[in-house]
């Protein structure tokens, strides 16, 4: 996150950071990136060591079906808030 916020800040259109920082910023999200998947690799091997074929083919399942539901989650979020904004949102002007 704190990367994250930096570039953020960094590519501001008043920002007038040098090149050089910004990419060096952008290969410590990609290093950051790049460890955290190995870690996350390496959790699933752990996992799989101690779950038999059918357990990791239902695991697996498991965790296809939550993401499903995560996304369907945000997007009836997305619209309700889209839906109160057209609710609060002033119809016009008041004729005199």
């Amino acid at each position: 996150m704190r990367l994250l916020m930096e570039l953020r800040r960094m590519t501001n259109a008043r920002s007038q950071v040098a090149e050089g920082d910004v990419q060096m910023r952008v290969r410590a999200l990609r290093d950051l990136e790049m460890k955290a998947a190995s870690e996350t690799q390496g959790a699933r091997d752990a996992i799989d060591q101690v779950l038999s074929v059918r357990q990791q083919a239902l695991f697996r399942l498991f965790q296809q079906e939550i993401e499903q539901r995560k996304l369907q989650l945000l997007m009836r979020t997305r619209q309700q808030q889209q839906q109160q904004n057209r609710a609060n949102r002033p119809l016009g002007k008041p004729k005199n």
